[in-house]
């Protein structure tokens, strides 16, 4: 008797491809949560300078152990410098001054908006196709974050301007930054430019923490040591270099759409930690985004080329 096993090893292969996104929007969702609780300790720039500073000499760390380069080319120096004013000095300084001014849950869904924006940038620039799953999941994916972020623009006190301008700063510098690693960066030089990228990119996020912010008053205690390493390890170190390799396998567009778990992870977090509740209109959006993903994830094998 002749067994046909096709279709579960199919699914089983789509769904093992699914997994490394999938952790890292539950890892960014936690991330921000874990910034909140770490701004009770620090103040924000030092604290998202030594994220990126830790980060990134963790993986210089790992390119030595494995004796690989750990010195980028001449001509790549001005690659690294743009993606890490971009990616890292951008990206981290909002990240970390964000939470200050808005919600936990509220700064990971603006800080999340890169699926959008790198759908679009990936059209233009790296001439990705646009299928009918991809616009009817963003369809479902921008009603839920505007559902979910129409608070922060409605003037009420809870959610201010200046906070979601920095998170929304954020999705922009992600999905630039994500735009140029799919273009420059090459296969076998990922763990370099990710590297050198943090490092250079936190070095200006520390020089002006130094003028503006009073450093001698972070309190080293063993929660904000603990905070710091997991954000610059699992948070910065390992979910980087998992997503420069998925960029080099797999589209930017498909990728970006699974990020919009990110903000729903988010708030499911915050909810629980800081007790921040959603209303009705967030709640539809919750469910917009789960729409969304659905959608897009049906057929996987498709999504994926290669």
């Amino acid at each position: 008797m002749k067994l046909d096993i096709k279709p579960t090893t199919l699914k089983l292969g789509a769904l093992l491809k699914l997994l490394p996104i999938l952790g890292i929007s539950v890892t960014y969702a936690i991330c921000y949560t874990a910034i909140k609780f770490g701004l009770k300790y620090s103040p924000p720039l030092i604290f998202g300078g030594m994220r990126a500073f830790i980060g990134g000499l963790t993986l210089l760390s790992i390119l030595i152990v494995l004796r690989r380069p750990f010195l980028p080319e001449r001509q790549e120096w001005r690659v690294i410098l743009l993606m890490g004013l971009i990616s890292t000095t951008l990206n981290f300084g909002a990240m970390f001054l964000s939470p200050d001014f808005i919600g936990a849950g509220i700064a990971s869904v603006l800080g999340n908006l890169q699926p959008l924006i790198a759908l679009m940038l990936a059209v233009i620039f790296l001439g990705e196709r646009i299928t009918v799953p991809k616009i009817t999941a963003m369809f479902f994916g921008l009603a839920g974050v505007i559902l979910i972020t129409f608070p922060a623009f409605s003037g009420t006190p809870r959610y201010g301007i200046g906070g979601s301008l920095l998170a929304l700063s954020i999705s922009f510098s992600s999905a630039i930054g994500t735009i140029l690693a799919k273009h420059l960066i090459q296969k076998s030089k990922i763990l370099l430019y990710a590297a050198w990228q943090l490092i250079i990119g936190s070095l200006p996020l520390l020089a002006i923490s130094i003028l503006v912010e009073p450093v001698k008053k972070i309190a080293w205690t063993p929660n904000f040591i603990g905070i710091l390493l997991f954000l610059a390890l699992v948070g910065t170190s390992l979910v980087t270099a998992a997503w420069y390799w998925l960029l080099q396998n797999q589209e930017v567009g498909f990728l970006s759409l699974f990020l919009f778990l990110t903000p729903l992870f988010g708030l499911g977090i915050a909810a629980y930690a800081f007790d921040e509740r959603l209303d009705l209109m967030a709640s539809i959006g919750v469910v917009c985004i789960l729409v969304g993903i659905t959608i897009i994830s049906r057929s996987p094998e498709k999504a994926f080329p290669g």
